[in-house]
């Protein structure tokens, strides 16, 4: 028997949610769940930061599952999304990348002056940053939260070009699930590679907090 992976390009839907904007918008923001979160439930993090000139947009990721095993019934298990897995990667980071990529563009040709924020939560951290070294419009602020910096960027084109990106990486004191010894390694990567950023810790875990959303916000 001979077999052989195979690959074909497919075109289907994405699902997005968003909180203001209009063609007015002078700040755009592109935040990015975790794992096994929704966008719709994701994005309600950020009312607390709505205002007129404000479009804040949450993508949700291509792969969703049901978050409860059986034999509890399909209507009653809780349903999450993931960026990606091990399993073929590269296409599902190709995928979501040229995702990302399209619907920053949507929204930057009604805002052309608008500044584009980037902000990747736990999950959404590595898919971000995979996202901005390749990005057609680089965000003018990218936040780093509760996640890892992944080790597959390109750094010799992204570095380059993330240079006049301001980078904010937050950590939360009692977060158990983003180990210490990893944001050593994020913060580690980012000066290897040259690229200013600002640390910010909160008193919380694993989670979005309010007041570091509005001190970054009024950035």
């Amino acid at each position: 028997m001979s077999l052989t992976e195979h690959h074909v390009r497919v075109t289907r839907r994405a699902r997005y949610f968003t909180i203001g904007g209009g063609a007015t918008a002078a700040d755009i923001w592109i935040v990015c769940h975790g794992y096994a979160q929704l966008a719709g439930r994701f994005i309600h993090n950020f009312t607390i930061i709505d205002r007129p000139d404000r479009l804040i947009v949450a993508p949700e990721a291509l792969h969703r599952f049901y978050i409860d095993p059986p034999p509890k019934p399909a209507a009653e298990r809780r349903v999450g999304a993931t960026w990606m897995t091990r399993e073929d990667r590269e296409h599902d980071i190709a995928d979501y990348v040229d995702y990302l990529d399209l619907l920053a563009s949507e929204f930057l040709a009604q805002a052309p002056d608008a500044r584009l924020r980037v902000l990747g939560f736990s999950q959404g951290t590595a898919t971000v940053l995979r996202w901005a070294v390749r990005a057609t419009r680089v965000p003018h602020h990218l936040i780093l939260w509760a996640g890892e910096v992944p080790s597959d960027v390109d750094w010799t084109a992204g570095a380059r070009k993330l240079a006049r990106t301001r980078i904010d990486v937050v950590h939360g004191a009692r977060d158990e699930s983003i180990a210490a010894s990893v944001l050593r390694r994020n913060l580690s990567t980012l000066d290897d590679v040259k690229l200013k950023y600002h640390l910010h810790s909160f008193s919380g875990g694993h989670h979005l907090d309010d007041e570091m959303l509005r001190r970054l916000a009024s950035l």
